[in-house]
């Protein structure tokens, strides 16, 4: 069980540094680069926050996955926890349809500048239930379809090898399938609308997609738990299992510390609006993502010599 948690927390680990990336590029860099570095930075953009969101399902799945709650437990917490596997498959289809049905019914960009990337009525009741459920960075549809795929691999027993090899091969044939079926769609062998459904990327999260991210995400925990078989002895790897701990904390410290310090350290001005300055280096946003993201873990460490769980964390479960 150890090396499991451990190559889940190498996985995480990843994604934490991946949304660190994307979020400092986003707002300071350039999201639309092709060239050179600035288009492998754009690389994480989808990869990451999708395998965030599937390693948090996998850890609720795993917080739950013990034998012995009492029935009053079961009844007290969420809905989904005690179900069978297969009802998660049920919802996350769910969610991929409800999304489909809500493009038929609903222009996606309704609310949105994509030049800017500012949605325009979030501060309003329907502008805020849009973006939440349908048209935001990450809505409830079809996202919540990647949860409940981390909750059903959370589900599964991965020290045994045949689920790693049947998970990864699996994994790799639907990868490299979209991947051809995109690349044959933008050598025009398709109709422009069909041709727009295959290779649209995050914005708007069509089934293609959906699939090659979630692909990717369950190949990156295949690889990390193998890692964490041969080297969960290893002083870093213990580093990075402290700092997922805190995932919380350092999600929400780097969108406001690190965002104020990256603005301070280089002029460039934290407005609402992005693409308003000219961006900075790739160069640059990859230096500063990979230092605070130092930083993070060197917080990490100190703070869990004298206290089990971050601050955020500690303070969620005080609230909750």
């Amino acid at each position: 069980m150890n090396h499991r948690i451990i190559g889940f927390d190498l996985a995480q680990a990843y994604a934490i540094l991946g949304m660190f990336v994307v979020n400092f590029n986003t707002v300071f860099g350039s999201h639309k680069a092709t060239t050179g570095l600035g288009w492998f930075l754009n690389l994480f953009n989808g990869n990451s926050s999708t395998s965030f969101v599937i390693l948090a399902g996998v850890g609720v799945s795993l917080m739950t996955n013990r034998p012995d709650y009492s029935p009053a437990e079961q009844h007290i917490a969420a809905l989904v926890l005690f179900v069978p596997k297969r009802v998660y498959w049920l919802i996350a289809i769910a969610s991929i349809v409800g999304f489909h049905v809500l493009w038929e019914l609903i222009p996606f960009e309704t609310g949105w500048n994509f030049n800017t990337l500012t949605y325009t009525d979030f501060w309003t009741v329907s502008g805020f239930l849009r973006n939440t459920f349908y048209n935001g960075w990450n809505p409830i549809f079809p996202w919540l379809a990647y949860f409940m795929l981390g909750m059903w691999l959370g589900r599964l027993n991965w020290q045994q090898k045949r689920t790693r090899y049947w998970a990864l091969g699996l994994s790799e044939a639907v990868l490299v399938l979209v991947e051809i079926l995109q690349a044959v769609a933008e050598k025009g062998a398709f109709g422009q609308d069909l041709t727009f459904y295959i290779t649209a990327d995050y914005l708007p999260p069509f089934l293609p997609f959906m699939l090659s991210k979630a692909a990717f995400a369950v190949i990156l925990i295949v690889i990390c738990l193998t890692i964490g078989d041969h080297f969960a002895h290893l002083r870093i790897v213990r580093m990075l299992s402290v700092t997922v701990q805190m995932t919380l904390t350092h999600y929400v410290v780097h969108l406001t510390l690190g965002f104020v310090l990256f603005a301070w350290l280089t002029g460039h001005p934290y407005l609402s609006v992005i693409n308003a300055q000219t961006p900075e280096s790739p160069e640059l946003v990859l230096l500063f993502a990979v230092g605070f993201y130092a930083l993070s873990v060197g917080f990490s460490i100190l703070w869990s010599r004298w206290f089990r769980h971050g601050p955020l964390e500690m303070l969620m479960r005080k609230v909750a």
